[in-house]
């Protein structure tokens, strides 16, 4: 445990202190939300919702750490290249694209 936590704290600092980078604040009830239409959704439904927009991963249930990394790169996609996905995005989705603080990358 305190090994992650230093894990943690390192690339938090590397990131946000030492050498800023871009990156976007997603909480995890906007995550399901995007995914499933529902906050605070069990992560079956993320999985089956990822392997909807991704069959070709066909993520186990015992995926759900890649499934919620892939949700928010699929919302990253949605933000800055939407046209690219390979899905219409719904109401709910698009209302959780315009909540995020996105950063601008030139």
């Amino acid at each position: 445990t305190c090994d992650r936590n230093f894990l943690w704290l390192a690339l938090v600092h590397e990131f946000a202190v030492a050498a800023p980078h871009a990156y976007a604040r997603i909480t995890p009830t906007c995550r399901a939300q995007f995914a499933t239409g529902k906050g605070h959704s069990k992560k079956q439904p993320v999985i089956d919702a990822v392997n909807t927009w991704w069959p070709h991963l066909n993520l186990k249930p015992k995926q759900d750490n890649e499934a919620d990394a892939l949700v928010l790169a699929t919302m990253a996609l949605a933000h800055y290249q939407p046209s690219r996905l390979p899905f219409t995005l719904a109401d709910h989705q698009r209302n959780n694209l315009s909540a995020v603080n996105w950063p601008v990358i030139a």
